[in-house]
């Protein structure tokens, strides 16, 4: 099972006030949020820009959400009122007033009605003029009228599902307002429920910490979502109906599959609990805002999917390599063979058979025409990769050869063996070219860099070799345990070394000076390799997951957590769109590499810039200069960081609010005495 743990979001919209809800519009280019400082604001989905304000709720904004042809917003607030805005302009069109707070409004599909819900109703209404068209009425507790936390219409418009605090979601004719159907099992509030995009399953989100999907038509629960540790305030499907996003009052949200309810991502890094979450009309992003930070967050969604499940292995495998062009894996195992393998399907395609004890290490050379293989018996052996032929064998020692690797032109192999040496050797003669000292230390593993000129070691600490005089260059020194691994990136200027000390590090392959360390691995970790473009790393642990980091801040992206036993090894494929895990039990898997990316700023350099913008709007408002002067003095300012700029805008904008509310509570006693 691969859950992809996220600290980072891919995009984060800063509004410097508490967000109640965040959405998308139809087309995905605008993002429109709620809060509690009583405005809605459109954003740029892209830049992050503020494109519109919508003033006028007297309390705080509690929802907002796009019409279907994203012309219109509809908000709903504390004040009692929902209202209908032009999306472009930010004027308001009508307003809808019922006795009580509105907790949500949505539009139907042709968009021509709102409904709402509040204290004990949910209502209809026409969109256009404001008029109330009908009225859904039958959640009590205690025989006394529960709120309706949410009310949202089904694809076709005749139909309305209700979630209350009566612990109950209820379907509702959208014409007569005559009730379908209950959906009772949740044993709390349900705060959230709406269709599926074909409008047959609902989905409910509770205080009892759980998310159901029902049957529409039954009123049969389908499914049960377990797995936040508090109350949820979202539940929605994606476009195609085969995933749900939840958020909840834990700081996360995360990514359900719809059929058969198993966790499939986690989406971290909101400081506390999630309002809402929701998908795009494509279904690749989701956005996400919460009661706790001023930010609202969109995250890449595009599905994690597992490519294959290679068959088990009867023991141990240890180690994994995919040729050049992706199609197929070698894997190396503790059965004294090693096997090639498609790499989608996972059908064995030859079985390298003629060691007499278990294979240590397997790698293609650089045209995928032939496989290295080093074996505990002490021979290293190279195999033509697609008859399986054993075509030459390396014999120069007794002791258990850990690795083997080609050079980059094929014709050189180098070993790490228990001898406490690297070898380097010709493939045509078998001559040992190199001798490479361990310095007392197991050779855990040995390769060259891509142009062959050098070789790393991982070893008690790793080395930088000179490949043809056998000199060493650089002493890789920090870490504080042996390292189990090292390789260098594709450009051959940084190295990455995986250790016992729990982190992988990366290093300037020239100087050996460290540059990022990889920590968050709670196990050894056992072996750490560079994506192609080498803007990714990732890490095998004993603490059984694998993990995918970012390569310049060290930050970490995705988690595949869900295997049984120590994930020894861990690889990209050549494209870089996969990974290739094996475990200590035999298993081999291959799934998608990371399927949400961080495209845009990193919430730390996002809360370094709001802190540097709201000096910055000091400074500028610092001579008397009013809030339009210092707006278009922000504006025109070239030398400011664009990141700064936005921060100091949505700042001067919050203050300029707040010195209108200012305004208009003190001039309302003057107005009430006339």
């Amino acid at each position: 099972m691969w859950i992809p743990d996220l600290s980072v979001a891919a995009f984060c919209i800063s509004s410097f006030k508490i967000l109640t809800s965040a959405s998308f519009s139809p087309d995905g280019t605008r993002i429109v949020t709620a809060s509690v400082d009583k405005t809605a604001r459109v954003w740029n989905a892209q830049s992050g820009e503020v494109i519109t304000m919508l003033e006028g709720h007297a309390n705080p904004v509690i929802s907002a959400s796009f019409s279907p042809d994203g012309t219109r917003i509809v908000t709903t607030s504390l004040d009692n009122t929902a209202r209908v805005w032009n999306a472009q302009s930010g004027n308001e069109i009508a307003t809808l007033k019922e006795p009580n707070e509105v907790f949500s409004a949505s539009f139907s599909p042709d968009g021509t009605r709102v409904v709402t819900s509040t204290y004990g109703t949910a209502r209809v209404w026409d969109a256009q003029s404001g008029r109330p068209i009908a009225t859904l009425e039958g959640h009590q507790v205690d025989g006394q009228l529960a709120r309706v936390w949410a009310a949202s219409f089904s694809p076709d418009g005749t139909r309305i599902v209700t979630a209350s605090y009566d612990m109950t979601a209820r379907v509702w004719d959208a014409q007569s307002g005559s009730e379908l159907e209950k959906l009772v099992g949740h044993t709390n509030n349900v705060r959230t429920a709406s269709f599926s995009p074909d409008g047959s399953c609902i989905v409910t989100g509770s205080d009892d910490k759980t998310a159901r999907v029902w049957s529409a038509e039954s009123g049969q629960e389908i499914a049960k979502l377990e797995g936040h540790a508090s109350a949820l305030w979202s539940a929605s499907f994606s476009p195609d109906g085969t995933r749900i996003v939840t958020s909840s009052l834990d700081s996360t949200a995360r990514v359900w599959d719809a059929r058969s309810g198993q966790e499939l991502a986690k989406l971290q890094g909101h400081t506390g609990g999630l309002s809402s979450a929701s998908f795009n009309r494509n279904g690749m992003c989701i956005v996400t805002a919460a009661f706790g930070d001023d930010i609202a967050r969109v995250w890449d969604a595009r599905p994690v999917q597992k490519s294959a499940e290679l068959e088990r292995h009867t023991v141990y495998v240890s180690s994994l390599s995919f040729s050049p062009d992706g199609t197929r894996i070698v894997t190396a195992s503790g059965d004294n063979a090693a096997y090639v393998r498609d790499a989608l399907s996972g059908s064995v395609l030859a079985k390298l058979e003629g060691h007499t004890a278990g294979v240590r290490s397997v790698s293609f050379n650089r045209d995928g025409t032939r496989i290295v293989t080093a074996s505990d018996d002490g021979t290293v052996r190279v195999w033509d990769a697609l008859s399986g032929e054993n075509v030459a064998t390396l014999d120069g020692r007794t002791s258990s050869e850990e690795s083997a690797w080609f050079s980059s032109d094929g014709t050189r192999i180098v070993t790490g063996s228990d001898d406490q040496t690297a070898r380097e050797w010709r493939v045509e003669s078998g001559q040992e070219v190199a001798k490479l000292d361990g310095r007392g230390s197991v050779v855990n593993s040995a390769t060259f860099s891509p142009d062959g000129t050098r070789i790393v070691t991982a070893s008690r600490i790793p080395r930088v070799w000179d490949a043809q005089s056998g000199h060493e260059l650089a002493k890789l020194e920090g870490h504080t345990a042996p390292a189990q691994s090292a390789s260098f990136s594709s450009d051959g200027t940084r190295i990455v070394t995986a250790s016992f000390d729990r982190t992988a590090r990366i290093w300037d392959a020239q100087s050996g000076k460290e540059l990022v360390k990889l920590e968050g691995h709670t196990s050894s970790v056992l072996s750490a390799s560079f994506g192609p473009d080498g803007t990714r790393i990732v890490t095998a642990g004993q603490d059984k997951t694998a993990r995918v980091w970012d390569a310049q801040s060290g930050r970490e992206l995705a988690r595949l957590e869900g295997y049984v036993s120590p994930v020894l090894s861990v690889f990209f494929s050549p494209d870089g769109t996969r990974v290739v895990t094996m475990s200590n039990d035999g298993s081999v898997c291959v799934c998608d590499s990371v399927p949400y990316r961080v495209r845009y700023q990193e919430q730390q350099a996002l809360r370094a810039a709001q802190t540097a913008g709201e000096r910055t709007l000091d400074a500028a408002l610092a001579s008397g200069t009013d809030f339009v002067a210092a707006g278009a003095k922000l504006r025109e300012d070239a030398n400011l960081e664009p990141l700064v700029k936005r921060a100091a805008l949505d700042a001067l904008l919050v203050r300029a609010q707040s010195e209108r509310d200012r305004a208009k509570a003190a001039a309302a006693p003057a107005s009430g005495g006339k």
